[in-house]
């Protein structure tokens, strides 16, 4: 590890929250570093349709909108280093944060590291079925020609059924009676011929026999509607690929105890700001996103301001 580095204001995560603080804190006069252990835009990069981000009037592919952010990024010399911050600590008034390349200490740390999937929800894997399960959408992008199991009910199970119903045939299974997504995914999923929509289905156990995955229904729990062709018989289903959508929770495993115990009071103090997802599971919104990440970067900018 390299010696202590001073850094003005750490950054943690390059989706639009952090990009949206990163900017501003630039425009401030401010030199953030920004940490994204994958892709600049984060989960934006795999969300098939933004239509609710002011600008544009027909929408905007999620893939699109990141590059025009991860190029707004550049063309501030904002620096962002590719590497997984693995322990942020505080003391003594200063955060340390560590990765790869070293340690870096800041008075002012921006937490935009997002979420991470709940996986499972007491389905019996088979040790032959776990290489065709998936938690991250991103693992089955860009497959073609398959047919795709998606647990949940939610807004990312049905936006991720569209995205993935372009090149595959897509089987969603919702554990309740209603699904849980806004009216527009709905009516487009119900619209859409490659993709099916069960309620009250719920899957017991998967095995992996002949090269196919193989998802039994649990008795009494799935709907009298007959599986789509190609996807088996009523309490036998047959799938390539099994992907998990039922929520997800903030990605805060690197925090040390030290600031977790301390967690209300930097963030009262204004040391400390969790922006976009990580702070908002229930509204996970590009606008809501980027509008905290400005908050967090003026609010930052002016203590630094006042603090001479």
């Amino acid at each position: 590890m390299s010696p202590l580095t001073p850094e003005e204001v750490v950054v943690v995560g390059a989706g639009p929250a952090g990009i949206a603080a990163a900017i501003q804190l630039r425009r401030c006069g401010i030199d953030p570093l920004v940490f994204e252990k994958e892709r600049v835009g984060g989960l934006l990069r795999s969300a098939n349709l933004i239509e609710n981000y002011p600008g544009f009037p027909e929408g905007i592919k999620g893939s699109r909108l990141a590059e025009h952010f991860e190029n707004q990024l550049k063309r501030h010399g904002i620096r962002v280093l590719e590497e997984e911050v693995m322990i942020a600590d505080y003391s003594s008034g200063l955060f340390c944060v560590g990765s790869h390349s070293g340690k870096r200490e800041t008075k002012y740390m921006v937490l935009a590291s997002g979420t991470i999937p709940r996986e499972n929800c007491g389905v019996v894997i088979s040790k032959e079925a776990e290489k065709r399960i998936h938690y991250c959408v991103e693992d089955i992008m860009g497959i073609s020609g398959k047919r795709i199991v998606i647990i949940g009910a939610g807004d990312a199970a049905f936006d991720y059924a569209v995205t993935l119903s372009a090149e595959n045939d897509v089987l969603i299974l919702g554990r309740s009676e209603a699904p849980r997504c806004i009216k527009v995914l709905y009516e487009r999923v119900l619209n859409n011929r490659k993709i099916t929509y069960l309620r009250k289905a719920e899957i017991g156990k998967t095995n992996f026999k002949n090269g196919e995955l193989v998802l039994e229904l649990m008795k009494n729990k799935n709907t009298n509607a007959d599986l789509p062709e190609g996807f088996g018989l009523q309490n036998d289903i047959v799938a390539d690929h099994l992907f998990f959508a039922i929520g997800r929770r903030a990605r805060l495993g690197f925090l040390s105890e030290r600031v977790e115990k301390k967690m209300g009071l930097l963030k009262s103090e204004e040391r400390l700001f969790l922006v976009g997802d990580v702070g908002n599971l229930r509204y996970r919104q590009v606008a809501i996103s980027v509008g905290e990440g400005l908050k967090a970067a003026m609010k930052i900018a002016g203590r630094i301001d006042s603090e001479g």
